[in-house]
């Protein structure tokens, strides 16, 4: 994990909408790319990519729930 990645976990964990959109900006690109590598479908890949960063990463951590992730994607 990047030291800067380590702040972002942090700031994930205090509900930081910044830490969230920055993780996003950060990683969203390239999850969407290897799904779409993958599965050979956009639509499927956005869905999957979305689902990484939703579930996976921000669901995963204590105390960020799905929410925030729906609201930071709903305002972009």
């Amino acid at each position: 994990m990047r030291d800067d990645d380590r702040g972002l976990v942090e700031g994930l964990r205090r509900r930081e909408a910044s830490a969230v959109e920055a993780l996003v900006d950060r990683y969203a690109g390239w999850i969407y790319r290897v799904a779409a590598r993958v599965l050979g479908d956009r639509r499927d890949a956005e869905e999957v990519a979305q689902d990484v960063l939703a579930v996976d990463c921000l669901g995963g951590l204590p105390g960020v729930s799905y929410r925030p992730w729906c609201e930071v994607s709903g305002a972009s």
